[in-house]
């Protein structure tokens, strides 16, 4: 194979920083209004819990300090859809 003999893998080897932002929320899962509805009277829901992750990464030495700030700011717009009431 080309990047891969014997199990041995032959790319580069990097050092990364990270920041992840973590969050849970509940989704919808009726298909429709109508079957929400028809749900909501027999008292049933259909949500499931959904981990959202995001991650943002750059190489050690790539200017950490000026780009930490940017990162911040972009996981603080991180918005989850929430399961209607």
């Amino acid at each position: 194979a080309d990047e891969y003999d014997e199990g041995e893998c032959f790319g580069t080897l990097s050092t990364r920083r990270t920041l992840a932002t973590l969050t849970m929320s509940s989704v919808s899962q009726y298909r429709t209004n109508t079957e929400r509805e028809r749900m909501k009277e027999m008292g049933q829901a259909r949500n499931v819990d959904v981990l959202w992750l995001l991650t943002l990464s750059a190489p050690v030495g790539a200017a950490w300090d000026s780009i930490e700030p940017v990162f911040e700011r972009l996981s603080k717009t991180l918005r989850v859809p929430m399961a209607p009431d």
